[in-house]
């Protein structure tokens, strides 16, 4: 009997350790200094709308799309400027197709903003090819530049690329743009390692456990 009392105290203590050692890791990642997400290379080509004019890359679809030099503080040259030519709210567009994002993987979105007549807004949609799904968003927009920023995990398994649809809203309505970045997010390898090491420390100590009570 005091054998049996033994190994049922070495198991108790045991799932103690392993339930103490998880509720210690999962406080240690909560109060870690949340550092700045990682992102991979840019996906959007001529997002800066630095060259031609129309800005390479940016054709329109009952839109009108031209370069103008009216752009944010800190900018190049040049925004890209857009005018839905019809009388709908959201038709007229400027596009980008084939951006690379794929399935199960989180993106960072961000643009310049400014609306070019009195009532104008902005939409924009990423639709994504295979069973991707859409992100679709509008931004506050005003006649001063502004800055949008988002983020957004691709649904589906089989995506592998998107198209960049940015509309004014408004029949008649213009709008620009500049600046636009879509970026993978990367996880923060030190998070990851940690999260990896006690995990592994957990399955150890699992493992031992059950080698004993063998």
């Amino acid at each position: 009997m005091k054998a049996i009392r033994t190994s049922e105290s070495r198991g108790l203590t045991m799932r103690k350790s392993i339930t103490i050692l998880a509720i210690m890791l999962a406080a240690i990642v909560s109060f870690m200094p949340q550092a700045k997400a990682q992102l991979g290379p840019e996906l959007i080509k001529n997002g800066n709308m630095e060259t031609n004019d129309p800005p390479d890359f940016w054709p329109g679809w009952n839109a009108t799309v031209a370069a103008t030099n009216d752009v944010p503080s800190g900018g190049g040259s040049q925004s890209l400027w857009i005018l839905n030519n019809t009388t709908n709210s959201i038709d007229g567009e400027a596009y980008q197709t084939s951006v690379s994002m794929a399935s199960g993987k989180k993106y960072f979105i961000e643009f310049d903003h400014k609306r070019d007549s009195a009532t104008a807004g902005l939409y924009f949609s990423i639709a994504m090819n295979n069973d991707g799904g859409t992100f679709a968003d509008f931004a506050s927009i005003s006649s001063s530049w502004g800055h949008y920023t988002n983020e957004w995990v691709v649904g589906g398994t089989t995506a592998t690329s998107g198209q960049l649809n940015v509309y004014p809203v408004g029949g008649g309505q213009s709008i620009m743009i500049d600046n636009f970045s879509i970026k993978e997010v990367i996880p923060e390898p030190a998070t990851v390692a940690l999260v990896l090491s006690g995990l592994g420390v957990m399955a150890v100590l699992h493992r031992r456990k059950r080698n004993k009570s063998v």
